[in-house]
């Protein structure tokens, strides 16, 4: 009955776990995850979640951050933790909005943007070294895909009401 199942299907046929598509990707994040944490805490002492925020905030300035939320697809309390962090160190501002007191507005220091520059620089070295074996098609290739299962994803997770 699987293999009934199985032949009509689109993704590669799956024996074991570590054929799905979930968790390929689950390890290729998991593997850069470390990677960067270790990178970005050695090099710049910001832990990954707060480089991520940074960059956030400095590419959507000013943002809220709900939308910081959304956008990383994590919880409030992680969230709060490293906005908290960015703030003592004088890298993000986080007021509450003119607008709407509900919202919280997040903005980039003068040094947090000089420390974005240094760490996105850093980010496109290291992201060179991580594709050094494609090409530029391979690459638009791979990100025209990514895009395309990240909506699928989405889709889903919105029918769930996660």
């Amino acid at each position: 009955m699987g293999d009934t199942v199985q032949k009509d299907l689109i993704h590669p046929k799956v024996n074991a776990i570590s054929d799905g598509l979930a968790f390929k990707l689950a390890r290729l994040v998991a593997i850069h995850e470390r990677h960067g944490n270790y990178n970005f805490s050695k090099k710049f002492d910001l832990s990954l979640n707060e480089w991520r925020v940074l960059g956030l905030a400095n590419e959507m300035e000013p943002v809220f951050f709900r939308d910081i939320r959304i956008m990383m697809n994590i919880d409030k309390g992680q969230l709060s933790r490293a906005i908290k962090q960015l703030v003592k160190k004088e890298i993000l501002l986080s007021t509450e909005s003119k607008k709407d007191g509900r919202l919280i507005e997040i903005t980039t220091t003068l040094k947090g943007k000089k420390l974005h520059d240094k760490m996105l620089k850093f980010s496109v070295e290291r992201n060179e070294e991580i594709i050094q074996g494609l090409t530029s098609e391979d690459l638009r290739e791979f990100f025209r895909i990514l895009e395309k299962i990240t909506k699928s994803s989405i889709s889903l997770v919105n029918k769930s009401k996660l």
